[in-house]
This record gives C-alpha cells, sequence and structure tokens, in this order.
C-alpha cells in the first residue's frame, strides 16, 4: 500500500509538470494580478512508518505518524509601491500540518504606513509513557494549541506607534498518574498506600495587552499594559475498585476536582536615551499581580488496611493567594574613547507572597460485619506569606586594543534576602489545637569576577576566550551558595572562502558545600560537579554541486553528593554518597550531491553513544553509583527529482535505531519514509 501511495504520488507530478511549465511560458506572459506579485511554494505528500520493539519509547521520543502531509507552504503576495487593497506586503508560511508532532502557520500581513500584523499559530502532539520506576503508571496524550496576534498601527511612524496583542494558550487531553492520598488527621483511613489514577487535563489561558511606543524629548519610550486569565480543570478519577500498590487498602471510587482560577494584570515600561554619542542609557521596570483562587472537593470509598469499609471519606475546602511582583532595572555605558567603554548595570527584583485555605474532612466507617463506628471530623486553616528581594550590581570595562585584539572584564554583586511567616490551625472537636506561628529569615550575598578576551592572529583565525568565577545563588535546591569556575575557549578557523572550521571547548567546576542541618554533629553534605565539553565541526562548500557537513560533540560529567541512606543490616541512616557518570560522544556528518541538473541526493547520519560508568560498580555498601548509558544511530537519505520548472518530486528515507543498556524493554527501531511534490507558482 505505502509503494501504491508513492507511486501514485509521482504520477501525479509527472502530471502536473507540463501544466506548471505551460503557466510559465514566454509565449503566454500571465495577467497581472491587481498590481500583486505572487510566490508560492507548496510541499505535499504522505509519510510513511514501520516500527518494532517498544513503540511508547518512539512515540515518547519521535512521535512521527504516517499518512498525508502538509510538509511545507510559503506564500509571498507583495505590490508594488504602497497603493495595495486591504494589504500591501502578505506572508504565510506553514509547516507540518497533518499529523507530525508540532506544526506551526505564520501570517505576516502589512499596510506601509498604517498597520503591521503577526500571527503565529502552534500545535504540539506531546506523549509520554516511558518504563521507568512507576512501572508505566504515569503517562500523558496530550495537545497543547497556542497562538499570538499582534498588530501594530502606525509601524513606521517615528514619533508613536500603537500595540495591541492576544495570546491564547490551551492544553488538554488523557493522562495517568499515582497519587498517595493523606488528609488532614495523622493515620487516615487511606493515609498509607498508593492508587492508579485518571488525571485528565484541561488547562487554559487568555493574555490580553495594549501598549504604544514613541519618542519624546530624545527618550524612546515603550510601554505595555496586560491582562491574563488562567484556569485548570484537572481532575483525578478512579471509577473502578483499585487495589492499592501496597496491597493494603481498595479504593472503589475516587473523585477529585480541584479548579483553580486566576488572573495577572501586569504592566512593562522601559525607556532608551542616547547622551552626546558618549553615554548610553536604558531602563526597564515591569509590575505584576497575580490572584489565583481555587476550591476542592474529593470523595472516596473503599476498604481501609483494616478491612473497615469506608462509607466516605470527603474532603472540601478553598483557598487563595495573592503575588505581588516587580523588577527595575537600570544600564548606562560610557564610551570614554573609541577603545574603552566602561558599564553598569543596577537591577532589583522582589516579590510578596500572601495566601492561605481553610480545608475539612468527614471520614464515615463501619466495620466488615457493617457496625458503625465513629465518625472522624476535622477542620484546619494555613496562613502563609512570604517576601524575596534580590539587589545586583555589575560593572564591566571593554578595551579594543586594535581591530585583531580586544579585552574585557567585570565583577558582580549579588544580595538575597527571604522571609518566611507561617501560621497553621487544626481542630478536632471538640479540643482545638493552634501552632505557634513560624518565621524565618535568610540573607545572603554573591561574588564573581569575569575575563574575556578575543584575538585574531591571522584573517583566517578567530579566538575568543572566557572565565568566570566566583559565588552563585542556589535558590531552589540548596541554601547556601556555591563556589564556580568556568572556562570556554572557541576557534573559527576559515582557510578559504569555502572552508570552516570551528572548535570549542568549556570546563565546568560547581561546588556547593552545604552542611547537614539534621546531623548530630557537623557534617559536610554537598554536591560537586565537574563537567568538560568538546566540539569540533567542519564545513565545506566547494561548489554548487557539493557540500559537506560534519561534526562531533564529547560531554563529559561527574557529580559527587553526600547522601544518607538506609543499609540492610545497619541501625539509622548511614552517611554516604551517591556519584553520576556521563560519557557521552556524538557524531554527525551530512552531504548534498547535485547528481546532475534535474536529481540532486541528500545523506546524512547520527550516532550519539554515552557509555555512563562503564564497568564501575560500587564496592562499599554506603556508596551509590548510576548513569544513562544508551546508544543512538540514525542514517537517512533524500532524493530531490527536478520533473519541471516549477515541480519537484521528493522522497526520503531515515532510520531510528535506540538501544538503553540497564532498560531494555524500551528499545526500538523505526524506518521513516515520505514522499512529497514540491509546487512553485509565480505570478506577476
Amino acid at each position: 500500500m505505502r509503494i501504491k501511495y508513492a507511486i501514485m504520488t509521482l504520477l501525479l507530478g509527472l502530471a502536473l509538470g507540463p501544466v506548471a511549465a505551460h503557466a510559465q511560458d514566454p509565449q503566454n506572459p500571465p495577467k497581472s494580478t491587481d498590481g500583486y506579485t505572487i510566490d508560492m511554494i507548496t510541499e505535499l505528500g504522505s509519510r510513511f512508518l514501520g516500527t518494532d520493539g517498544n513503540v511508547n519509547t518512539y512515540r515518547s521520543d519521535l512521535n512521527y505518524g504516517k499518512g498525508f502531509r502538509l510538509f511545507d507552504y510559503n506564500l509571498l503576495m507583495k505590490h508594488e509601491g504602497d497603493s495595495g487593497g486591504l494589504f500591501d506586503t502578505l506572508r504565510v508560511n506553514a509547516h507540518g500540518w497533518g499529523g507530525d508532532p508540532s506544526a506551526y502557520t505564520r501570517v505576516e500581513m502589512e499596510k506601509t504606513k498604517w498597520y503591521r500584523f503577526d500571527m503565529n499559530f502552534r500545535r504540539f502532539e506531546y506523549f509520554n509513557n516511558l518504563t521507568t520506576i512507576d512501572n508505566g503508571l504515569h503517562a500523558a496524550d496530550l495537545a497543547r494549541r497556542f497562538g499570538d496576534f499582534n498588530l501594530t498601527l502606525l509601524p513606521q511612524n517615528d514619533k508613536i506607534r500603537f500595540n495591541i496583542g492576544y495570546t491564547s494558550d490551551y492544553e488538554s487531553g488523557p493522562s495517568f498518574s499515582t497519587n498517595k492520598y493523606s488528609n488532614l488527621i495523622a493515620g487516615s483511613s487511606l493515609a498509607s498506600d498508593e492508587f492508579h489514577v485518571s488525571t485528565p487535563v484541561s488547562d487554559h489561558s487568555n493574555d490580553f495587552r495594549f501598549g504604544a511606543d514613541a519618542r519624546l524629548l530624545g527618550f524612546d519610550l515603550s510601554f505595555m499594559q496586560g491582562l491574563r486569565y488562567y484556569s485548570q480543570d484537572t481532575a483525578n478519577i478512579i471509577s473502578t475498585p483499585t487495589l492499592g500498590n501496597n496491597d493494603k487498602t481498595v479504593v472503589n471510587t475516587f473523585s477529585r476536582n480541584m479548579p483553580v482560577r486566576g488572573h495577572l494584570p501586569y504592566t512593562r515600561f522601559s525607556m532608551h536615551r542616547m547622551i552626546s554619542d558618549k553615554v548610553d542609557l536604558t531602563g526597564r521596570f515591569i509590575y505584576s499581580a497575580a490572584n489565583t483562587n481555587y476550591t476542592v472537593n474529593e470523595l472516596t470509598t473503599g476498604k481501609d488496611k483494616s478491612g473497615n469499609n469506608i462509607l466516605q471519606d470527603s474532603f472540601t475546602g478553598f483557598g487563595a493567594t495573592r503575588r505581588l511582583s516587580a523588577e527595575g532595572d537600570m544600564g548606562i555605558s560610557y564610551f570614554a574613547t573609541d577603545k574603552l567603554t566602561l558599564s553598569e548595570t543596577f537591577r532589583v527584583s522582589t516579590f510578596h507572597i500572601s495566601g492561605g485555605d481553610s480545608l475539612s474532612n468527614l471520614v464515615q466507617r463501619t466495620t466488615s460485619t457493617n457496625k458503625p463506628l465513629a465518625d472522624i471530623f476535622a477542620i484546619g486553616s494555613d496562613l502563609n506569606f512570604t517576601s524575596y528581594r534580590q539587589y545586583l550590581n555589575q560593572v564591566e570595562a571593554d578595551y579594543k586594543i586594535n581591530k585583531k585584539y580586544s579585552v574585557h572584564g567585570g565583577y558582580r554583586y549579588t544580595n538575597r534576602n527571604i522571609d518566611l511567616n507561617d501560621s497553621h490551625l487544626t481542630q478536632l472537636p471538640p479540643a482545638a489545637t493552634v501552632s505557634t506561628p513560624g518565621s524565618d529569615t535568610f540573607n545572603n550575598s554573591t561574588h564573581a569576577g569575569f575575563f574575556g578576551a578575543k584575538a585574531q592572529p591571522f584573517s583566517a583565525w578567530t579566538i575568543y576566550g572566557d572565565v568566570e568565577t566566583g559565588t552563585a545563588d542556589n535558590v531552589f535546591v540548596r541554601v547556601d551558595n556555591y563556589n564556580y569556575t568556568n572556562y570556554r575557549v572557541r576557534n573559527t578557523i576559515r582557510p578559504t572562502k569555502t572552508l570552516s572550521i570551528n572548535a570549542s571547548f568549556v570546563s565546568k567546576d560547581n561546588s556547593n558545600p552545604t552542611i547537614n542541618p539534621l546531623a548530630t554533629v557537623q557534617q559536610t553534605f554537598g554536591v560537586e560537579t565537574r563537567s568538560r565539553a568538546f566540539s569540533g565541526s567542519v564545513d565545506w562548500d566547494p561548489n554548487p554541486r557539493f557540500s559537506v557537513s560534519t561534526g562531533y560533540t564529547y560531554n563529559r560529567v561527574r557529580t559527587n553528593a553526600a547522601i544518607q541512606l538506609a543499609v540492610l543490616g545497619l541501625t539509622g541512616l548511614q552517611n554516604g554518597n551517591s556519584l553520576y557518570f556521563v560519557n557521552d560522544n556524538f557524531f554527525y556528518a551530512d552531504a548534498r550531491i547535485k547528481l546532475q541538473e534535474r536529481a540532486t541526493v541528500h545523506v546524512g547520519y547520527r550516532i550519539d553513544n554515552d557509555s555512563g560508568q562503564g564497568n564501575q560498580i560500587s564496592t562499599v555498601p554506603t556508596q551509590l553509583i548510576s548513569s544513562y548509558p544508551i546508544n543512538y544511530q540514525s542514517p537517512e537519505a533524500r532524493l530531490t527529482i527536478k520533473i519541471s520548472k516549477n515541480i519537484d518530486w521528493n522522497g526520503g528515507y531515515q532510520f531510528y535505531n535506540y538501544k538503553e543498556t540497564l532498560t531494555p524493554t524500551q528499545n526500538y527501531r523505526a524506518h521513516t519514509a515520505y514522499s512529497s511534490l514540491t509546487i512553485r507558482f509565480n505570478r506577476e
């Protein structure tokens, strides 16, 4: 059947070729189309697919299907001068529609002096179903569609122009996960087990914005006011009796609905001014106020681990939060001489989060012989406040020694402060327990210095080098700063106009000397990471009939993290370390060969091999060694045959071979092929 489709596509091209060629015959010139010049190129065809092995892994990685495709579409309509009707210029680009995992359409339309309209619509099909430690219980098959629409009025006006925009983002589809259910009260009936649940996704947001750009008193000013609405309606559902993963409880039915609604007004203002060709001044301010509300309704029926019947385990509540955020920065560059430039940047970032919720839980049970048990009822509430403030100041100097040599260097200082406050109330009638309000404050400072240079020893050879060292915030992982030193060197060599050679090396050393806050005695509990990356490429384009491009990249990563773990036969947690290894080699080669005036061949090959930890194994029970060794190969070939002046036939084949050393059940092989026609249309 696939061969039949390919032959039909080829025959269609042969049939249309003479027609398109006649349309461009000089003896039969086309008539003018209201003064517009029209250029259109479209590629239509079919994709063919054959797979063996783990199809879910293939779909999680690539997700190319089979069937009809709009591979590419490009349209340009342009009117001579600015006397067109609705528009003077129209551009339309589209790619991937018909079943590929990603597709987009872009439209640009402009009427000189009056308006410019841009539209960008994208679609992504996200599939994820891998055999990991969750045994395939986490999976998703989602579709995300989002579009940007922007209109500029008076786009060529130097004094003022207006901007109007709208963005829509929608994601939906089935997904599955695991949830461990726990309620407000300790030892609740279902708190000790985990269940496989259906979690259909439905997220949506709409963003409206309006602004203007103006030039006033020598200042370039820009203002934008926006309002974003968002909603989340993801549910958790069990509709049939399900045994927990720990075989302790049974859920007959379960439903959790927690709709979230929010809106986010935001304001953005920026300015720029050049003073006497010596001083470049820039500034920016952004403010937003996010307001989010949610309600939760949860109902469970089943049996607990003691065999009691759970008539209902209901959980209801509501909550709200508000996040105020502001960020401002100022930058000034002083062109002291033609060779020396001094720069200063200062930035302030702050946000304040306040919120709370109120929750209630009711459990009604009977024994296995249907004897009623006492109801359990609890209510609780929480209040939380978070304040964050960061200052950043950076000074830099750039010096151009001559046309071939230049250097730059600078210093960066950051100060960060976080205040946390919370209050919690739990009530188990008739008694009530109020927790003592808690508060924490964190403050730290970081310092970094950097230096770089550019050199051109010969006209065909350029070298770039950078080094940066210091301390940096590690906000989301560990409290303490980490020490780091990074190096980067890049070479570009162009011996001839047709030959280009590139090589680069990047070195990163990070050390996080955190002290374990839970240890009875002071104990280092940090992480050290060492990474090295080398890459090189060669591009040769000697003539219009032949070109070749090839490259190689090597990534080496070593991570050593202090951990505490349980060891069989020993009491309590033991101090140890966890090592992670990456030894990744990637190579590619592509070539284009024009066999004759009507036939062009493209061939390529890619291989990625990560040997991971190799044959290293742990020799002590307190050391963990891990990696993710894989091997991936993909050769491909494409043939283009020029049927006529306006029609090309394209055929291609690509093979994917994916192998994992540790989990071979995820290996797969895939054969993809396509046949298409490229049709060109030109009219004046």
